[in-house]
C-alpha cells in the first residue's frame, strides 16, 4: 500500500445544493500502479477521513455566506434542519469510513452551499488524495428579498436608491442563471393607493394632493422595468416615478418557468414635482361672450417635465449662486415681469383684443393682461375676467411667463402655454323691461335681441314656466300660470289666483326713503336652467350665446346684470263704476243698487266697496229734504229757569223748521254749554 487513489469518473461533478452530489466519490487503496491492494494488505482498523475544500482552503475556516458556511453533509444522516432563511441543516458528523475491503464507497455526501470551487480530499495513514473541482448550484427559489429605496424623490429625477432585488433559495444561495437551464429575470410593477393620478375637475385618486397633477403621463414608472440576474441578483438602474403622489409601492417579482411567483415590496415612496419646465392651464376659460368676462376662470400653472405643478414657479434651488426669482432682465420683464404670467390672443379675428381687470400691461397700445403666481386655488396664476372683444369660433390664447436662470444675470428661460380652440359667443340676451299689460293680470317681459324662444330640442313645449322662471319668482305668479312666447323677443306671463306681483312704483331713488313708502317691489328672476339664447351664422358658422340670466354682477356685452322689477303699464287701469236699480226711493224703503255692470278693474274683484247719498242730486219730494228749500231752522228762542250759580238750570230750545219735518224725526243739536 502506497497510497489512495480516486477515479475520474467516480469523482463528484456539478450537483444541487441540499441534494446528494450527483457522483458519489470511491475512493481505492492502492500501489505504486493504482492498483487496488488485497485486503488482506490492509492494516487492521485502517479508516478514510473526507473533507470538503473551498479552493485551497478547508471549508471549516471558509464562509460563503456568514452564519451558514459550507460544510460536507451526509445526507439522512441524524440530519436536522431549522430556519427559514436561511435553512440551516446538520447530519452526523463522523466522515471517517471503514477501509478494510481496500476502498471506501460514498453514498450520503452532500453540499448546501452553493459554489464553484469545490473539491474533496480524503486521506488515510499519511495517504491523501484531491478530487478535481465541482460546482454546486443553487436549488429552487425560495425568497426575493429587496433592497431599501428613496423615500422621497422628485418625479424628474432617477431613484437615488435604485431597487437590488436578491433571489435565494431556502439555504441562502443566490439563485443564478443556471437554474432550470434558463435566464432568470425581474419585473418591477408600480402601486398607487388607490389608481392612477386625475386632472382637474375630477376628484384626486388617494395619495394625490388636489391640484398637483396638470398633464398625465403613462406609464407612472419610467425606466427598464425588466432586468435580467446575475448571481441571484436583480439590479435597476434607470427607473422613476413620474407623477407626484404619496403611498407609491414598487412591486419587484420574479415569475420562473413553473412553480411559484415570488414577489417582495418596497417601503412607500412619496414622489414631489420637479424643476418648472414649462406652462399648463389647471382649468381652462370657458363659457366665454363678446366684451364679457369668461364665466370659467383659467388657473395657469407651472409645470415639471412631467406636467406635476411647480408651485414656485422657480428655477433657483438652495445652493444656486446669483439666482434670484423676482429679478429678470429688463428686456424680458418688460413684456411680463417676474411673478407673473400674461396672456396674449394666439389666435382671433382681426382687430380683436384681450382685456382683463384688473392686471394687465401695454405692448404699444395692445393690452397684455397677467396674473400673479400663487392667486389661483393651487398656487398657480388665476385669470378670472378675460374679455375678449371679438365674436370667433376657433379663439386661443398664448399664457407666457419669463425665469431667472440660475447663474446667469443676461438670461431667462421662456415657458409658454397655448390653450385648445374655443368658441367666443355672440353677447347673450339681456330683458330690456318687464311691464305689466293694461289688464294688470299679465307681465310682458322683453328681451333685446331675437330668441329661440327656449326651445330644446327633443322636449315638448312647456306652459308652466319652469323652463323660463326662477322657482322664487313663480312663487309670486299664483296658481295655475302660464309662459308663452307671442315673438322671438317677448315672454308673456300670465298669472293665476293668489298672485302677489309688487311693481316698481315711480318714486324716490333713495331706497331707505322708497321702502318707507312703498312695499318691496318683485324682482323678475329668470331660471338657472333656462336655455334663453341668441344665434347668428359667423363665417358659415351658426353661433349660439350663453343663455340669458338675472344674476347679478354678470356682465354681457359690456354692462352689468341690474336687478329687473315688473313696470306699471302705459295707461293705469281705472275703475268705471256703474249703478243702477235706484230711481225712486220712498220712505224707510231699503236702498237696492246693481254694480255688476261695473269695469276697469284690472282682472281682479274689488276687495271693498263705500257709498255715501249724495244730497245736491237728489230729488226728495217732501220733509226737510224735499227739493227745492233752503235747509235749516229759524225763530230760536232760548228760555233759561234761572241765571242763579250753581243751580240747576233747565234750558228750553224752541226751533222752527224751514220745511215740513216728518213725525218722530230725531233732531241732533250740537254746541249746548256744559256749564
Amino acid at each position: 500500500w502506497t497510497g489512495l487513489f480516486l477515479p475520474v469518473h467516480l469523482q463528484p461533478e456539478l450537483s444541487v445544493a441540499g441534494e446528494l452530489l450527483a457522483v458519489q466519490p470511491w475512493v481505492y487503496l492502492v500501489d505504486n500502479f493504482n492498483n487496488r491492494i488485497r485486503r488482506s494488505q490492509v492494516p487492521a482498523g485502517t479508516r478514510v477521513q473526507a473533507w470538503l475544500l473551498v479552493g485551497d482552503a478547508y471549508a471549516t475556516t471558509a464562509q460563503i455566506f456568514e452564519g451558514n458556511p459550507p460544510r460536507l453533509l451526509r445526507g439522512g444522516c441524524n440530519e436536522r434542519c431549522f430556519g427559514i432563511r436561511p435553512t440551516i441543516c446538520t447530519t452526523c458528523s463522523d466522515v471517517l469510513f471503514d477501509a478494510s475491503a481496500a476502498f471506501v464507497k460514498y453514498s450520503d455526501l452532500r453540499v448546501d452551499i452553493a459554489g464553484t470551487n469545490y473539491r474533496l480530499r480524503f486521506n488515510s495513514s499519511g495517504f491523501e488524495v484531491t478530487s478535481q473541482y465541482f460546482t454546486v448550484i443553487n436549488t429552487a427559489a425560495s425568497t426575493l428579498s429587496l433592497s431599501e429605496v428613496d423615500t422621497v424623490i422628485a418625479a424628474d429625477q432617477r431613484l437615488r436608491k435604485q431597487p437590488i432585488s436578491l433571489l435565494v433559495d431556502r439555504f441562502n444561495n443566490p439563485v443564478t442563471e443556471l437554474v432550470s437551464g434558463h435566464r432568470p429575470q425581474v419585473t418591477a410593477r408600480l402601486f398607487t393607493q388607490g389608481g392612477l393620478p386625475t386632472l382637474p375637475p375630477l376628484p384626486p385618486a388617494r395619495g394625490q394632493a388636489p391640484g398637483t397633477i396638470c398633464a398625465l403621463n403613462t406609464p407612472l414608472l419610467q425606466g427598464t422595468t425588466t432586468v435580467n440576474m446575475s448571481m441571484g441578483l436583480g439590479v435597476f438602474t434607470d427607473l422613476m416615478i413620474v407623477h407626484a403622489m404619496t403611498g407609491y409601492i414598487i412591486e419587484i417579482s420574479y415569475t420562473p418557468t413553473q412553480g411559484q411567483v415570488f414577489n417582495v415590496n418596497s417601503t412607500s415612496i412619496n414622489v414631489v414635482a420637479g424643476r418648472p419646465a414649462d406652462l399648463c392651464a389647471l382649468t381652462l376659460p370657458q363659457r366665454c361672450s363678446t366684451n364679457s368676462p369668461c364665466l370659467d376662470p383659467s388657473e395657469v400653472v407651472c409645470t415639471d417635465v412631467w406636467g406635476n405643478v411647480q408651485r414656485t414657479c422657480n428655477l433657483c434651488r438652495p445652493g444656486d449662486s446669483e439666482c434670484d426669482p423676482l429679478s429678470i432682465p429688463t428686456q424680458f420683464s418688460n413684456r411680463c415681469r417676474p411673478g407673473q404670467i400674461c396672456v396674449e390672443l394666439d389666435r382671433a379675428p382681426p382687430g380683436a383684443i384681450i382685456t382683463s381687470s384688473p392686471g394687465k400691461v401695454y405692448l404699444g397700445n395692445v393690452p397684455v393682461p397677467f396674473a400673479v403666481i400663487g392667486t389661483g386655488q393651487f398656487g398657480g396664476a388665476l385669470f378670472d375676467e378675460l374679455i375678449i372683444t371679438a365674436t370667433s369660433p376657433g379663439t386661443a390664447l398664448r399664457f407666457f411667463t419669463y425665469l431667472h436662470v440660475p447663474g446667469s444675470n443676461t438670461e431667462a428661460r421662456y415657458f409658454e402655454f397655448i390653450s385648445p380652440q374655443f368658441n367666443v359667443t355672440p353677447a347673450g340676451p339681456v330683458i330690456e323691461r318687464a311691464q305689466l299689460t293694461s289688464s294688470i293680470n299679465q307681465l310682458e317681459i322683453r328681451f333685446n335681441r331675437p330668441t329661440n324662444r327656449n326651445r330644446i330640442a327633443g322636449l315638448p313645449e312647456d306652459l308652466s314656466c319652469a323652463r323660463e322662471l326662477d322657482p322664487a319668482f313663480r312663487a309670486s305668479l299664483g296658481t295655475p300660470h302660464y309662459c308663452s312666447w307671442p315673438s322671438s323677443t317677448t315672454l308673456l306671463v300670465s298669472f293665476g289666483d293668489g298672485a302677489t306681483i309688487f311693481p316698481r312704483f315711480p318714486g324716490p331713488a333713495d331706497e331707505e326713503e322708497y321702502a318707507r313708502l312703498y312695499p318691496p317691489p318683485t324682482r323678475v328672476m329668470l331660471s338657472p336652467n333656462s336655455r334663453i339664447t341668441y344665434s347668428f351664422m359667423y363665417e358659415g358658422r351658426l353661433m349660439t350665446s350663453q343663455p340669458a340670466t338675472t344674476q347679478l354682477g354678470i356682465i354681457v356685452n359690456g354692462q352689468p346684470i341690474t336687478p329687473i322689477y315688473p313696470s306699471l303699464p302705459t295707461i293705469i287701469p281705472v275703475p268705471d263704476v256703474q249703478l243702477s236699480g235706484l230711481l225712486s226711493l220712498g220712505g224707510c224703503e231699503l236702498i237696492n243698487i246693481d254694480g255688476s255692470s261695473s269695469a276697469g278693474h284690472a282682472g281682479r274683484p274689488f276687495t271693498q266697496t263705500e257709498w255715501q247719498l249724495d244730497f245736491q242730486r237728489s230729488f226728495l219730494t217732501q220733509g226737510i229734504m224735499a227739493a227745492g228749500g233752503e235747509k235749516g231752522f229759524t225763530n230760536r228762542d232760548i228760555e233759561f229757569s234761572n241765571l242763579f250759580a250753581e243751580d240747576e238750570n233747565l234750558v228750553h230750545i224752541k226751533l222752527r223748521p224751514t220745511a215740513p219735518i216728518f213725525p218722530n224725526s230725531i233732531i241732533s243739536i250740537t254746541g249746548l254749554p256744559g256749564q
